[in-house]
């Protein structure tokens, strides 16, 4: 381990959980706790609060390892045995672990809070720079300054279930369709398609284009 950082605990139990066994949910769960707000954190406009996460499915998948399809079903599961919640929003999931106060409590001093521990204070501290440190990079999930040929930086693509696109080009793909349901559903398959046909991440934007056109949405 690099440096000293903030924990979760695990109870030995468990073992016992239904889904220990299923070695992409356990996975998933175990990044999410991980992951997961300790205090209430701002981004893009919205507070995303204690326990939560914001990320999305194909960030997930890139994190741990695992297809699209897999992270999805994960995702699934955790929420049908009420292990997660998940809300949408345009361009992100905010995931909620249930529970969280179960797995990662902040340590408190057990001496009078009018008599401060120096040490604790100290200790709690650091923690709290570490927090902040951990959520700068987990609730911003997807930014990748990508270079091009005249190592200019370009905008920052962000992972819409493993199609990278800047915020300009999601915004000009989303203007040119009618239905937004339909135009989530085709990232979701054009997601799955570059699984198998990777393209430079500067090319998905015209992909994208290509299956709206394909299937008359454009």
């Amino acid at each position: 381990m690099a440096e000293p950082t903030t924990w979760i605990k695990l109870d030995r139990n468990i073992t016992d959980w239904r889904w220990y066994k299923d070695p992409n949910t356990k996975a998933v769960f175990l990044h999410l706790l991980l992951t997961a707000n300790v205090k209430d954190h701002d981004f893009q406009n919205e507070t995303i609060h204690r326990g939560e996460v914001a990320t999305s499915i194909g960030h997930l998948a890139q994190a741990v390892g695992i297809s699209y399809s897999q992270a999805r079903t994960a995702i699934s599961r955790l929420i049908g045995s009420k292990e997660i919640a998940s809300r949408t929003r345009p361009k992100y999931l905010v995931i909620t672990v249930l529970g969280y106060d179960k797995y990662q409590n902040i340590a408190r001093s057990s001496h009078d809070p009018s008599q401060p521990n120096r040490k604790q204070i100290a200790s709690t501290s650091q923690q709290y720079k570490n927090i902040r440190r951990e959520e700068d990079k987990n609730n911003i999930y997807g930014p990748q300054a990508e270079t091009d040929t005249n190592q200019n930086v370009t905008a920052p693509r962000s992972d819409y279930g493993g199609v990278w696109l800047t915020d300009a080009e999601y915004d000009d793909l989303e203007a040119m369709v009618s239905n937004k349901g339909e135009f989530i559903e085709v990232l979701d398959r054009v997601g799955e398609w570059l699984v198998d046909n990777p393209r430079p991440k500067n090319r998905h934007k015209s992909v994208v284009k290509t299956f709206l056109r394909n299937e008359g949405l454009i």
